[in-house]
């Protein structure tokens, strides 16, 4: 079962966490800057500061910001991973 906190709460250390928002629902997403998973000419070409932290959702290429209405409101960690994994 879920306990879900304010995004405000949310760990920005880098670490994935589930959040939640409302036109989307649960979401993987960790607080950090471009530059951990793009270049620098990629990050220009996609008018991203390199270097500016916020929260990224993760998808199957890369992360995109989530700004405004975009960043979730809940949070919640992720589940400990499987005893025999």
């Amino acid at each position: 079962m879920f306990t879900w906190e304010p995004m405000e709460t949310a760990p920005k250390d880098g670490s994935e966490i589930l959040a939640w928002r409302w036109d989307c629902g649960i979401i993987l997403v960790r607080w950090t800057s471009p530059e951990c998973f793009c270049t620098e000419d990629a990050c220009e070409k996609m008018g991203e500061c390199a270097e500016q932290e916020d929260w990224f959702c993760a998808d199957f290429w890369e992360g995109s910001r989530l700004e405004g209405s975009e960043v979730p409101t809940h949070w919640t960690p992720l589940p400990p991973e499987p005893v025999d994994a």
